[in-house]
């Protein structure tokens, strides 16, 4: 028997292409709720029963043929806002998706700043690019393919020469605010910042929102899927958390693991006005 009930609803986003680390996120989860005492209900599109879960009631969700995953994602996120709306009794609700394995006391600790939105960290690993400018001059073993296989040749780059550099790295899934403008945040953004921290935009995989907060700011939506910086249901709905005169802070102590996600796209650091998204010095 739980000791107390937290007002707070736990909703796992999970589906098939989880079960590989279910046991873990599942051991974790038992977890979360033994130290707040919140309920859980399990967001699942797949197969009748998702293994691991059994314990918890269950909302299904029955795709389309062909239906794109991140439209499932979405209509499972508009699943969890329409549930947790027709129960009164919960204040807030805790977003989570089943390859992030926050700490146990995550819930409770975020419950008890009674914020409008409140994250955690956790991180995806993705390809970054930049133009640098060469410091000097430099000699280059620069390959070119031929027929009978690579070919090098020494080729120096004078100083000041811009080069594209592609770096593979692990990156926050946190869009930094500062006065009007916003900027995907880098490792370096992070660590640095202890605390509760003003962000702008964040993923949504372990996220507390409050009650007012999905009320006034309606569903998750899709955006054109070849738009760069509104691709995403989750950047659009803290825009709108934004718009509405909301504040959304990141928790830096507060750091998840994350047993999935490579986000293979090139991002490139830039920052753009929050209201017109348009690009802006930073």
């Amino acid at each position: 028997m739980k000791k107390f009930k937290l007002p707070v609803l736990i909703a796992v986003n999970t589906y098939d292409g989880h079960q590989y680390c279910s046991e873990a996120f599942v051991e974790n989860l038992l977890k979360i709720e033994q130290d707040s005492g919140a309920d859980v209900v399990i967001f699942y599109n797949g197969q009748p029963e998702p293994w691991g879960f059994e314990k918890w009631p269950k909302v299904y969700y029955h795709p389309q043929s062909g239906e794109p995953g991140i439209q499932i994602l979405c209509a499972k996120n508009n699943l969890m806002r329409e549930y947790f709306l027709a129960h009164p009794e919960y204040s807030y609700l805790f977003m989570l998706e089943s390859d992030i394995i926050p700490p146990p006391d995550t819930v409770r600790k975020f419950y008890g700043y009674h914020l409008d939105a409140v994250t955690a960290v956790y991180f995806i690993k993705t390809l970054q690019k930049e133009l640098v400018a060469v410091p000097f001059d430099t000699e280059w073993n620069i390959a070119t393919k031929k027929d009978s296989g690579w070919q090098y040749e020494k080729k120096v780059i004078k100083s000041g020469t811009e080069i594209l550099l592609l770096l593979q790295s692990y990156i926050p899934s946190i869009w930094g605010f500062d006065n009007g403008k916003s900027a995907l945040w880098r490792m370096e953004d992070v660590f640095p910042q202890r605390g509760l921290v003003r962000i702008f935009s964040a993923g949504i995989g372990a996220v507390m929102l409050k009650r007012k907060v999905l009320e006034v700011c309606g569903r998750f939506e899709i955006s054109d899927p070849t738009d760069e910086v509104q691709n995403f249901t989750d950047f659009i709905y803290f825009k709108k958390v934004h718009d509405n005169g909301f504040q959304a802070f990141a928790d830096t102590n507060t750091i998840c693991r994350h047993d999935h996600y490579d986000f293979d796209s090139f991002v490139q650091k830039r920052w753009f006005d929050t209201k017109t998204l348009e690009k802006v010095d930073g």
